[in-house]
């Protein structure tokens, strides 16, 4: 069967498309690669972030502070925000 022109430009511009996506997504591709090979190559050991200290970050903290402004008693809890409630209420009887 014969194509007609309309149908061989069609096909023709489709693989050009086509073409053009592999193309670009290979460069995206490449692009993120060597930016990260650039990130793995930074020396960070050295920098001096004196002024970066923010202290424990991502941590959860509940204190029980008495009257005059002392700790009577603190929980950390870095990796989850569950404290025991009966050690907060001991904690609040003894204060």
């Amino acid at each position: 069967m014969l194509s007609t022109p309309l149908e061989v430009a069609l096909k023709r511009d489709r693989l050009l498309v086509l073409g053009g996506l592999v193309i670009v997504s290979a460069l995206a591709w490449g692009y993120l690669f060597q930016q990260a090979h650039g990130m793995q190559a930074m020396n960070v050991d050295g920098m001096n972030m004196s002024g970066m200290d923010m202290g424990p970050v991502d941590s959860h903290s509940i204190f029980v502070v008495d009257a005059s402004g002392h700790i009577r008693w603190k929980e950390l809890a870095p990796d989850t925000m569950h404290v025991p409630v009966d050690d907060v209420i001991s904690a609040l009887k003894q204060a």
